[in-house]
This record gives structure tokens, C-alpha cells and sequence, in this order.
């Protein structure tokens, strides 16, 4: 775990089998303590909730490597991330801002183990806001695709609420 104070006592260690498990509230509170776990660390956060408090900003920041949805039974969930992207920050083109952030994980999340951040089984949105969704390039939408995002959320140019599905690419 790195950050630029001293960490807190209480911080999450590996299990057995060297997974570092938190769940999203545990989350939210490491990245607004400004911490980040070492690149080399495994971590699982557990998603209890539909919406995740923490964004895709803040998993890549936090280091990440998987998204495992809980909730009623054992089939597919929910999971909606926000980008985490400051919109009044967003340049002209919002690929730009994606491909940086995108550039935090490898193609497969945060470890390389060939496991997506998000489970295949599991419905996962990244709301983007005001933006618009047709804007986003196809080779970014992928990248997308590739970390377990199925769907894009955002809004037209006439400020409806729309729905890129990126399992269609």
C-alpha cells in the first residue's frame, strides 16, 4: 500500500491465497485517504450495492484488479460505475480523457491474469454522464468491452437518456 502520509493501522493484508479483499465502502475511504495498493498486490472489491461509490477513475487509481458483485442469488448482477471523470474538466473530445484513464489498467484490469475488472456474468454500466455516448470511438468502446463494461450510459445531443450497448461491437 502506498500513499504520500502514513497508512492507517487497520489496513486490509492478503488472505491465503494472496487476494487483498475490500469492499466498496472500504474503497471510497482509501482513495479519499489518498491511498493506492502496490502494483504487485491482488485486490478483489466486493460490490454489495448496484451503483459502486467508488469510480472507474478511482479503481484504476486504487489498483483494482477485479469487481465481484453480490447481491440475490448466485446468477449475474447490476453494477453501475461512474466514470469519475470531472465533465466540466472533459476537453473537446472525451476519448482523449478515456484513453488516459484507460491506460491505467492493462487489457485485462489492473493484473494481467487475463480476468476482466468486471465478471462476464454480471450487467456492467459506466454512466457517463451529460456526455455523449456516440462520441466515444469504437477502439475506446472496446478497451471498454475488454475490462467488462457492457453497456455505455449517457445522454444525446438533445439531452436524452441513451444506452450504447457495447456487446453489440
Amino acid at each position: 500500500m502506498t500513499n504520500s502520509s502514513r497508512p492507517p493501522a487497520d489496513l486490509p493484508s492478503a488472505d491465503d491465497s494472496g487476494y487483498i479483499h475490500i469492499d466498496d465502502a472500504a474503497a471510497a475511504q482509501l482513495v479519499e485517504a489518498g491511498l493506492a495498493f502496490d502494483a504487485d498486490d491482488s485486490v478483489v472489491l466486493h460490490a454489495e450495492h448496484t451503483s459502486l461509490k467508488t469510480s472507474l477513475d478511482d479503481l484504476q487509481k486504487l489498483g483494482v484488479d477485479s469487481v465481484e458483485a453480490h447481491g440475490q442469488g448466485d446468477g449475474e448482477h447490476d453494477v453501475m460505475i461512474d466514470l469519475g471523470l470531472d465533465l466540466d474538466d472533459v476537453g473537446d473530445d472525451i476519448n482523449d480523457d478515456l484513453e488516459s484513464l484507460l491506460s491505467g489498467f492493462d487489457d485485462e484490469g489492473n493484473d494481467g491474469d487475463g480476468e476482466s475488472l468486471f465478471a462476464e456474468k454480471d450487467n456492467s454500466s459506466l454512466d457517463i454522464g451529460e456526455l455523449d455516448v456516440s462520441s466515444i470511438d469504437d477502439s475506446i468502446a472496446d478497451e471498454l468491452r475488454l475490462l467488462g463494461i457492457d453497456e455505455i450510459v449517457g445522454e444525446d445531443d438533445a439531452g436524452n437518456s441513451i444506452t450504447r450497448d457495447l456487446d453489440d461491437q
